[in-house]
């Protein structure tokens, strides 16, 4: 038939001349369950991650999200009926559309699985709830721990570029320098930084500030994890002043959903970062 669902999908199953895939990922598998006899070729964490089939317009498939035909060609067997599923019917859908622009002529997708244990669910081995699994970040980067400083402002940045050469971690720190005046002058008494003084170093109650540095610091650091660079999309508002900093723009869409409450100077976090990931570039 044109088209198979999760209704009568048990009818269609254990066929020679039929290829069985399941798109979600290996975690989903184990955690929600799956049909027997579907094989995994995950699409988040092998299709895209892999860079095979790579969306750039959302869930509407175009014929440039295909980068690496023939990586498709040889996972999906064109002799056979392929029958396609995935948790909502979404993946499965796109990668339908990807391999009809490549010429298959004879791909189903089937639905979501959770249609299927929520029928006549004969064939579906029940998942654990529980089970996990962390994709190590993609990129271009060299693994490895990196370390920048910006000396104009005492600031400090380390990197970690993970196995697959994606940002995995960012750490931002500050120096602080305690002084006292010894007979007229000015004398270093001791050495700290800003993320081990934490709550400590009061920049709310002085400052006025929304969160304290290491929380800003932080949540900074979250966020070029996940854009996997410092975002240039975020918007800037350049010091006024030579003795003011260029600060975020409080306003902008883009750093309240990724870093709301940021109010604090932003040129030692740049260069710091800057000079820390051009090592593993």
């Amino acid at each position: 038939p044109d088209v198979v669902t999760m209704a009568d999908l048990g009818t269609y199953l254990g066929r020679p001349d039929v290829q069985y895939v399941d798109l979600r990922n290996f975690d989903d598998k184990m955690a929600s369950g799956y049909i027997a006899g579907f094989e995994m070729i995950p699409f988040f964490d092998y299709l895209e991650y892999e860079g095979i089939l790579v969306r750039q317009t959302g869930w509407a498939f175009t014929a440039d999200d295909i980068k690496i035909a023939a990586g498709l060609e040889a996972l999906f067997d064109d002799d056979k009926t392929i029958f396609l599923m995935c948790g909502s019917g979404t993946r499965a859908g796109y990668v339908k559309a990807a391999l009809e622009s490549l010429g298959y002529d004879n791909v189903i997708n089937v639905g979501g699985i959770g249609t299927y244990l929520e029928g006549d669910a004969d064939n579906a081995v029940a998942g654990d709830d529980m089970y996990t699994i962390n994709m190590d970040k993609k990129g271009s980067f060299t693994p490895g721990i990196y370390y920048g400083n910006d000396s104009a402002h005492g600031y400090q940045a380390t990197v970690v570029i993970g196995p697959a050469g994606g940002i995995v971690n960012v750490l931002f720190d500050a120096i602080v320098v305690e002084t006292e005046i010894v007979e007229g002058e000015v004398v270093v008494t001791s050495y700290t930084t800003k993320q081990v003084l934490g709550f400590d170093y009061n920049m709310v109650a002085y400052g006025g500030a929304t969160y304290e540095w290491f929380q800003h610091a932080d949540m900074l650091a979250d966020a070029i994890v996940d854009a996997q660079a410092w975002n240039t999309d975020w918007t800037i508002i350049p010091a006024a002043t030579p003795e003011d900093h260029d600060k975020f723009d409080p306003t902008d869409q883009d750093v309240i959903d990724d870093i709301a409450g940021v109010t604090i100077g932003i040129e030692g976090f740049f260069a710091a970062f800057a000079a820390a990931i051009a090592q593993a570039e």
